[in-house]
């Protein structure tokens, strides 16, 4: 995604890039979101990616409501919450959408090490998603290692609601959750951080027994997923970019719009000789300053995610985070600085 985006931006301005791509197709498996507080920018994140950079992105549907399930307490949050993201391999998928308006070809089944061609080209821009690479040139640091499994599953839904659920019982510090696709198909995702691989299917199978779900299931898919800093993200002709620029918070996983981003910032540093790093420092930041929740989830037991809900559902909560569009999710920062600070000295 960040590399098709990075492509665009190239023709734009009159070079056309060569695409190596790993698998036979473009899109992944799943349905995603993209939540406002998460964005950098404050305005509408779809209208500011079409004025700023003239791509135009069309979501599944809009986010307006979000039901967490903690596990002894229910929060709900309405408004303009974000979008609901197509990330499967249809062709009206963000990849796929991306693509269209690049329409540059793509040398799909093209698994290239970045050793191998650095010196063939003028510029690298690694799209990989993966860290691999990074860790590699030593420049990544591992923060978190979540093993995520991807259903996809049949039953009633509304568009535009999606759920999440919290319990130390079933998914340890992390969640799962279910983002519809259509009316009658969506993605029901279990994230899990600190299990043994062994477990992870008794974990699956306890979720879906302890919250009643009988959706049938269409399709399902592991993936280990690897979240960390990079730095600096440009070394000599090579830029990183998306997730293998360590740009998906370790959060709650969201890194589309930063990786989109970061594509065609990283494609207009080297056409208009621009200091990359410089430029990806803001975004780095916040994924630093949110990696201050990721530390205080995981020492929550679940009478602190019953804790949490309170707080997150009072109503002047809700009124100052959730219909603000001016809140984003780093200005929250000092609190679990504080937090951190306050449980590795009591």
């Amino acid at each position: 995604m960040s590399g098709l985006a990075c492509a665009l931006e190239f023709k734009k301005n009159g070079y056309t890039p060569v695409i190596f791509e790993k698998k036979s197709e473009l899109g992944g498996c799943f349905t995603g979101i993209w939540l406002r507080m998460f964005t950098k920018h404050f305005c509408d994140p779809i209208n500011y990616i079409k004025k700023t950079y003239s791509l135009d992105i069309q979501p599944l549907n809009r986010l307006n409501k979000i039901i967490m399930k903690f596990p002894n307490k229910q929060v709900y949050v309405s408004g303009n919450l974000g979008y609901i993201m197509n990330r499967t391999s249809d062709k009206g998928s963000l990849e796929n959408q991306i693509a269209q308006q690049t329409n540059i070809e793509v040398s799909f089944n093209s698994d290239i090490k970045v050793e191998d061609i650095k010196n063939n080209f003028d510029y690298v821009i690694v799209a990989s998603g993966t860290h691999t690479p990074a860790e590699n040139l030593g420049l990544w640091t591992n923060t978190s290692i979540f093993h995520t499994k991807i259903a996809q599953v049949k039953s009633n839904f509304k568009p535009g609601v999606c759920t999440v659920w919290f319990n130390r019982e079933y998914a340890n510090h992390s969640f799962c959750y279910i983002i519809p696709k259509t009316s009658s198909v969506a993605t029901l995702v279990q994230v899990l951080d600190g299990i043994p691989k062994d477990k992870h299917n008794l974990y699956w199978d306890k979720f879906l027994d302890m919250e009643e779900l009988k959706y049938e299931i269409l399709e399902i898919k592991d993936i280990t997923h690897y979240s960390g800093f990079v730095y600096p993200m440009q070394v000599d002709n090579i830029l990183f970019t998306g997730n293998a620029a360590g740009l998906t918070d370790d959060l709650i996983g969201i890194g589309a719009y930063n990786a989109v981003i970061s594509g065609i910032l990283a494609a207009r540093s080297i056409t208009h000789n621009l200091d990359y790093n410089a430029i990806m420092s803001p975004y780095r930041k916040d994924i630093i300053k949110i990696h201050e929740f990721r530390k205080a989830l995981n020492t929550f037991d679940n009478h602190d995610f019953d804790m949490l809900a309170s707080f997150i559902g009072a109503p002047i909560i809700k009124q100052m985070i959730y219909n603000n569009p001016f809140f984003k999710i780093r200005h929250a920062y000092p609190l679990a600085r504080g937090y951190n600070w306050f449980r590795q000295y009591k």
